[in-house]
Protein backbone atom coordinates (compact mmCIF):
# COMPACT_ATOMS: atom_id res chain seq x y z
CA UNK A 1 0.00 0.00 0.00
CA UNK A 2 2.74 2.38 1.07
CA UNK A 3 5.96 2.97 -1.23
CA UNK A 4 7.24 4.83 1.39
CA UNK A 5 8.79 5.94 2.74
CA UNK A 6 21.62 -2.46 41.36
CA UNK A 7 24.13 -0.27 41.90
CA UNK A 8 25.08 -2.93 44.50
CA UNK A 9 24.16 -3.40 48.21
CA UNK A 10 24.28 -5.43 51.07
CA UNK A 11 20.94 -6.57 52.54
CA UNK A 12 20.47 -7.62 56.43
CA UNK A 13 17.79 -9.88 56.54
CA UNK A 14 18.92 -12.52 58.96
CA UNK A 15 17.71 -11.63 62.60
CA UNK A 16 21.09 -13.51 63.97
CA UNK A 17 23.54 -11.30 61.62
CA UNK A 18 24.17 -7.70 62.86
CA UNK A 19 25.29 -5.25 60.51
CA UNK A 20 28.33 -3.41 61.14
CA UNK A 21 29.50 -0.40 59.27
CA UNK A 22 31.77 -0.21 56.94
CA UNK A 23 35.22 1.31 55.58
CA UNK A 24 33.95 1.02 52.14
CA UNK A 25 31.30 4.04 50.42
CA UNK A 26 28.69 2.67 49.06
CA UNK A 27 27.56 3.94 45.51
CA UNK A 28 24.12 5.73 45.51
CA UNK A 29 21.20 4.18 43.71
CA UNK A 30 21.63 5.64 39.76
CA UNK A 31 19.24 7.72 39.14
CA UNK A 32 16.86 7.97 36.26
CA UNK A 33 18.73 10.22 34.28
CA UNK A 34 21.61 8.46 34.75
CA UNK A 35 20.31 5.26 33.95
CA UNK A 36 19.29 7.03 30.09
CA UNK A 37 22.60 8.38 29.64
CA UNK A 38 23.22 8.26 26.22
CA UNK A 39 19.57 6.65 25.20
CA UNK A 40 19.14 9.53 22.43
CA UNK A 41 22.65 8.75 20.80
CA UNK A 42 24.02 6.84 18.02
CA UNK A 43 24.30 3.57 19.04
CA UNK A 44 21.90 3.47 21.94
CA UNK A 45 20.27 0.53 19.89
CA UNK A 46 22.43 -1.58 20.82
CA UNK A 47 22.87 -0.94 25.00
CA UNK A 48 19.28 -0.42 25.73
CA UNK A 49 16.47 -2.73 25.64
CA UNK A 50 12.59 -2.01 23.92
CA UNK A 51 11.73 -1.22 27.68
CA UNK A 52 14.85 0.55 28.57
CA UNK A 53 14.28 2.93 25.82
CA UNK A 54 10.88 3.20 26.04
CA UNK A 55 11.51 4.89 29.58
CA UNK A 56 13.70 7.19 28.61
CA UNK A 57 12.12 8.55 25.31
CA UNK A 58 9.86 10.37 27.26
CA UNK A 59 9.34 13.66 25.09
CA UNK A 60 8.84 14.08 21.34
CA UNK A 61 12.57 16.02 21.19
CA UNK A 62 13.93 13.21 22.53
CA UNK A 63 12.40 10.69 20.31
CA UNK A 64 12.95 12.47 17.33
CA UNK A 65 17.01 12.26 18.36
CA UNK A 66 16.77 9.28 19.07
CA UNK A 67 15.36 8.05 15.47
CA UNK A 68 17.63 9.95 14.18
CA UNK A 69 20.65 8.61 15.42
CA UNK A 70 19.31 5.00 15.39
CA UNK A 71 16.53 3.55 13.11
CA UNK A 72 17.10 3.54 9.83
CA UNK A 73 14.06 4.56 7.35
CA UNK A 74 13.83 1.82 4.64
CA UNK A 75 10.43 3.11 1.80
CA UNK A 76 10.62 -0.53 0.48
CA UNK A 77 11.20 -2.05 3.51
CA UNK A 78 7.90 -4.40 3.81
CA UNK A 79 8.06 -5.06 0.01
CA UNK A 80 12.03 -6.31 1.07
CA UNK A 81 11.00 -8.46 3.72
CA UNK A 82 7.34 -9.71 3.44
CA UNK A 83 6.09 -9.23 0.33
CA UNK A 84 3.42 -6.44 0.72
CA UNK A 85 2.01 -4.09 3.38
CA UNK A 86 2.60 -5.01 7.07
CA UNK A 87 1.97 -3.46 10.20
CA UNK A 88 4.70 -4.52 13.19
CA UNK A 89 4.40 -3.89 16.38
CA UNK A 90 6.52 -1.58 18.05
CA UNK A 91 9.40 -3.67 19.71
CA UNK A 92 9.37 -5.50 16.45
CA UNK A 93 10.56 -2.60 14.80
CA UNK A 94 12.65 -1.41 17.20
CA UNK A 95 14.48 -4.81 17.41
CA UNK A 96 15.23 -4.46 13.53
CA UNK A 97 16.24 -1.39 13.82
CA UNK A 98 14.37 -0.10 10.23
CA UNK A 99 11.35 -0.01 9.03
CA UNK A 100 9.24 2.16 6.53
CA UNK A 101 6.54 5.24 7.44
CA UNK A 102 4.17 2.78 8.86
CA UNK A 103 6.91 0.93 11.13
CA UNK A 104 8.39 4.20 12.08
CA UNK A 105 5.14 5.54 13.01
CA UNK A 106 3.94 2.99 15.24
CA UNK A 107 7.19 2.70 17.16
CA UNK A 108 7.34 6.50 18.01
CA UNK A 109 3.54 6.69 18.51
CA UNK A 110 3.71 3.83 20.46
CA UNK A 111 6.38 5.19 23.07
CA UNK A 112 5.47 8.30 23.02
CA UNK A 113 1.54 7.41 23.96
CA UNK A 114 3.13 5.26 27.28
CA UNK A 115 4.34 8.83 28.59
CA UNK A 116 1.01 10.17 28.53
CA UNK A 117 1.03 12.12 25.04
CA UNK A 118 -1.92 11.55 22.58
CA UNK A 119 0.15 10.11 19.75
CA UNK A 120 -1.28 8.17 16.82
CA UNK A 121 -0.01 5.91 13.74
CA UNK A 122 -1.86 9.08 11.10
CA UNK A 123 -2.75 6.98 8.30
CA UNK A 124 -2.83 8.83 5.32
CA UNK A 125 -4.70 7.64 1.89
CA UNK A 126 -3.53 4.57 2.98
CA UNK A 127 -6.70 2.92 1.86
CA UNK A 128 -5.39 3.94 -1.66
CA UNK A 129 -2.32 2.45 -3.79
CA UNK A 130 -0.03 5.54 -2.70
CA UNK A 131 -0.42 6.14 1.27
CA UNK A 132 1.43 6.93 4.24
CA UNK A 133 1.68 6.69 7.43
CA UNK A 134 3.51 9.32 10.51
CA UNK A 135 3.96 9.66 13.88
CA UNK A 136 1.51 11.83 14.72
CA UNK A 137 0.95 13.88 18.58
CA UNK A 138 -0.45 16.64 20.62
CA UNK A 139 1.87 19.31 21.93
CA UNK A 140 1.95 21.11 25.53
CA UNK A 141 -0.03 23.84 23.15
CA UNK A 142 -2.65 22.06 21.74
CA UNK A 143 -1.34 21.65 18.19
CA UNK A 144 -0.66 18.87 16.15
CA UNK A 145 2.79 17.61 15.28
CA UNK A 146 4.47 14.78 13.34
CA UNK A 147 7.83 13.07 13.56
CA UNK A 148 9.49 11.92 10.55
CA UNK A 149 13.04 12.17 9.80
CA UNK A 150 13.93 15.67 9.84
CA UNK A 151 16.03 17.36 12.45
CA UNK A 152 12.85 18.50 14.56
CA UNK A 153 9.32 17.76 14.62
CA UNK A 154 7.25 18.76 11.77
CA UNK A 155 4.72 21.62 12.75
CA UNK A 156 2.76 22.84 14.68
CA UNK A 157 -0.85 22.27 12.82
CA UNK A 158 -3.86 23.06 13.39
CA UNK A 159 -5.36 19.97 12.16
CA UNK A 160 -4.93 16.67 11.45
CA UNK A 161 -5.76 17.39 8.19
CA UNK A 162 -3.68 20.24 8.12
CA UNK A 163 -1.02 17.59 9.17
CA UNK A 164 -1.98 15.03 6.40
CA UNK A 165 -2.23 17.67 3.51
CA UNK A 166 1.85 18.55 3.88
CA UNK A 167 2.58 15.36 3.41
CA UNK A 168 0.31 15.39 0.00
CA UNK A 169 1.50 18.47 -1.45
CA UNK A 170 5.12 16.81 -0.95
CA UNK A 171 3.82 13.48 -2.90
CA UNK A 172 3.92 11.11 -0.38
CA UNK A 173 0.41 10.30 -0.65
CA UNK A 174 -2.12 10.09 -2.77
CA UNK A 175 -5.03 13.56 -2.62
CA UNK A 176 -8.16 14.00 -1.13
CA UNK A 177 -7.93 10.41 0.49
CA UNK A 178 -8.70 9.15 4.15
CA UNK A 179 -6.93 10.32 7.32
CA UNK A 180 -7.12 7.63 10.22
CA UNK A 181 -5.57 7.69 13.38
CA UNK A 182 -4.15 4.21 14.30
CA UNK A 183 -4.12 3.61 17.89
CA UNK A 184 -0.56 2.53 18.59
CA UNK A 185 0.89 -0.54 20.33
CA UNK A 186 0.22 -3.04 18.14
CA UNK A 187 -0.11 -6.78 19.96
CA UNK A 188 0.87 -9.03 16.88
CA UNK A 189 1.55 -8.19 13.38
CA UNK A 190 -0.90 -6.89 11.13
CA UNK A 191 -0.26 -8.55 7.08
CA UNK A 192 -2.10 -6.86 3.77
CA UNK A 193 -5.94 -5.44 3.94
CA UNK A 194 -6.11 -6.23 7.39
CA UNK A 195 -4.57 -2.82 8.57
CA UNK A 196 -7.81 -1.57 7.59
CA UNK A 197 -9.33 -3.54 10.08
CA UNK A 198 -7.10 -1.66 12.78
CA UNK A 199 -9.12 0.36 15.61
CA UNK A 200 -8.78 4.55 14.53
CA UNK A 201 -10.39 7.19 14.80
CA UNK A 202 -11.85 8.53 10.95
CA UNK A 203 -10.85 12.55 10.93
CA UNK A 204 -12.25 12.10 6.95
Amino acid sequence: MKRFLVSGFILCAALTVACTPSNEVSNPPASASDACEGATASGAREKFSFSQISECLDTPQKMNAFVLNNMQWVPDFDQQNFNGNVYLPAEEVYRNGADDCDGMAEFIACVLSRHGYEAYNVGISVNRPWGFNVAGYVGEDGKKYAIINKAQPDGPFDSWEALAQVYIDAAFAEPDGVVWLFQPCLEKRVDGDAVLDLEHQVIR
